[in-house]
């Protein structure tokens, strides 16, 4: 963000809170007021727990190019191999998340992601899930959920889900 202050100093405000001045209008040495979303770029950020899988923790993490027309890879691990996993694919974050443990039986696991669009694939032979997403366009400006689910076993109670993403484009 950038805003405008008394004495004319222009700052930058980055994610985190913290103002850094880039600029000051001496001429005239008026107040510059005002606040602006300037855009630079893309970046991810992780939310959420993940639950355990049959070895540890399923957290997720993002791999990739996240700028328009790359490809963002997401990863969890310790998972059963072979194994069907999803990829959980939205355009916004359930807050709060939907606990799986009442549904399916799946004792503290979320999911933070809405379910817009759902990939299927296997874990691969050390009990890794991946999938990719290449952006478009369309995608310019917006923010983009991810994240994992797997069925460890037999039956719905061995769903696991992991820590979920944030793209923004």
């Amino acid at each position: 963000y950038l805003v405008g202050s008394t004495g004319g100093n222009l700052f930058e405000v980055d994610q985190a809170g913290n103002a850094t001045i880039i600029a000051t209008n001496t001429s005239p040495g008026t107040n510059v007021s005002g606040l602006a979303y300037v855009q630079v770029g893309c970046f991810a950020a992780p939310f959420g727990v993940a639950c355990d899988g049959p070895t540890g923790s399923t957290a997720m993490s993002l791999s990739g190019d996240c700028s328009i027309g790359g490809t963002i890879t997401s990863t969890s691990g310790n998972h059963t191999a072979p194994a069907v996993g999803l990829a959980v694919y939205g355009f916004m974050e359930l807050a709060p998340a939907l606990d799986l443990g009442p549904i399916l039986g799946a004792t503290g696991c979320n999911l933070y992601v809405r379910p817009d669009v759902l990939v299927g694939g296997l874990t691969d032979a050390n009990g890794v899930f991946t999938s990719t997403l290449t952006s478009t366009a369309a995608f310019a400006g917006n923010r983009f959920y991810v994240q994992h689910a797997v069925l460890e076993g037999p039956d719905l109670s061995s769903f696991t889900s992991s820590s979920a993403a944030f793209i923004q484009y």
